[in-house]
């Protein structure tokens, strides 16, 4: 049995494929995914080893998983089960606010924010989650991203959300990015901890 990977983006899809050998093309296998946190098991397909002796299933968790393969046995083979665990990371989205216009460096967006304004960040974690997110921020300076600082961890609300605001007035001017870094809790496993893309801002006097 094999999986596609052992950890994806929450919402990827992954492929699982039971393989016994090409003399065992025409048996039956069953293919079950089992999320963290359930205690029931989901079939996926039942289904003939193909002339390869194989079965490929697609599937698209929302929570780390583990798939199950059943080979039902014969008249030579003896039954067998095979497990794999798919870890799943939480799907995290930013945004910023607060910001008083727009401009391009490069190709790369940047939100533009006055040396004296406050700058609001906001996350939300899908599906809903337990646990904390905190916002990272690096500075652009001497050809490359440095890391600045990271906020406390802010745990999430009912509806899976976290903000935060910065003061900028002691920034210093100049190109920065920031991003939400989600952290689950320690008695929490149906998803990993996983981080939103980079939101781009300029500092100006």
């Amino acid at each position: 049995m094999s999986v596609s990977a052992r950890t994806v983006n929450y919402r990827a899809a992954v492929f699982v494929t039971a393989h016994l050998g090409r003399a065992s093309a025409g048996q039956i296998v069953s293919v079950y995914a089992q999320s963290f946190g359930s205690k029931t098991d989901h079939l996926l397909r039942i289904g003939l080893l193909d002339p390869s002796g194989a079965l490929s299933v697609r599937y698209v968790p929302s929570y780390s998983t583990t798939f199950t393969v059943d080979f039902w046995g014969n008249s030579e083979y003896q039954s067998a089960t095979v497990q794999r665990i798919v870890y799943v990371r939480a799907g995290v989205g930013e945004s910023i606010s607060g910001y008083y216009g727009s401009a391009y460096v490069g190709k790369t967006l940047y939100r533009v924010y006055q040396e004296a304004g406050t700058l609001a960040a906001g996350s939300t974690v899908a599906p809903h989650e337990k646990g904390c997110v905190a916002f990272e921020i690096d500075e652009y300076a001497d050809g490359a991203w440095q890391f600045d600082s990271i906020s406390n961890c802010t745990k999430l609300s009912g509806s899976s959300q976290a903000s935060m605001k910065f003061g900028l007035s002691t920034v210093p001017n100049g190109q920065f990015r920031i991003r939400a870094d989600f952290r689950r809790t320690s008695k929490d496993t149906t998803n990993v901890n996983a981080d939103s893309g980079w939101s781009y801002f300029l500092v100006v006097a």
